[in-house]
């Protein structure tokens, strides 16, 4: 069993799930007397648990030090945070899940980027890295 099992268990479904939908109101004019809302984001319950297995794990971790994921991507060269030009076959679980836990809270600060980093297929390629290190994690434990 591998610490990552609650991640790793959601990649099939991320294939083939839709994400989420980018809600624009379109209904309203915009003035004070009609306000228009800010556009948001409705995630799929998939994507909702891939959520809370990143939060899962950060509590479940705290050997990782994910309240300071800048910082572990900063010491790593992972400076701009361009998850989706980073070669990732290489980097470790603690700065895999730095990413991913960086890709989750600036959801916070900019609507849709968990959204985009799902479609541009930069979460996959973190999951599919993990999986790779959990699969070594197991291989090296058998011997």
């Amino acid at each position: 069993m591998s610490k990552f099992d609650e991640i790793l268990a959601l990649e099939e479904e991320l294939k083939t799930d839709s994400f989420g939908e980018l809600i624009v109101d379109n209904a309203h004019r915009g003035t004070k007397d009609d306000p228009m809302h800010m556009p948001y984001v409705v995630y799929t319950d998939v994507v909702k648990r891939l959520m809370n297995a990143v939060y899962s794990f950060r509590n479940n971790n705290p050997e990782y030090g994910l309240n300071e994921y800048l910082k572990i991507l900063e010491d790593n060269g992972c400076r701009d945070l361009d998850i989706n030009s980073l070669d990732v076959s290489t980097v470790d679980d603690k700065v895999v899940m730095a990413m991913l836990f960086a890709i989750i809270r600036g959801e916070r600060f900019c609507d849709g980027l968990i959204l985009d980093s799902l479609k541009s297929g930069a979460v996959s390629k973190l999951i599919e890295r993990l999986r790779v290190i959990s699969e070594n994690e197991n291989d090296n434990s058998n011997c």
